[in-house]
């Protein structure tokens, strides 16, 4: 499956409660335009849950946007 619509499914099923979704929050943030329609966005990101909804977890990406009409969408996501 693939898509916006099965994406949002996998993460309602992942995260299907506050305590699992946790809160997330973003540092470190780098925007590089490639060209006037290709950006990568680099930073870092934590994630604050309690025991129960899977403990704390952080990170970096990278993330590279393409401008599609007047919308930017994400076509490669790259999180470890």
């Amino acid at each position: 499956m693939t898509g916006r619509s099965a994406v949002l499914a996998r993460y309602q099923k992942r995260y299907g409660s506050k305590e699992a979704m946790g809160r997330l929050s973003f540092s470190e943030l780098e925007v590089r335009l490639i060209d006037s329609r290709v950006a990568i966005v680099l930073g870092r990101f934590a994630l604050e849950r309690s025991a129960e909804g899977g403990g704390p977890a952080s990170g970096v990406f990278s993330l590279v946007f393409r401008l599609k009409g007047d919308r930017w969408e994400i076509v490669l996501d790259h999180t470890s």
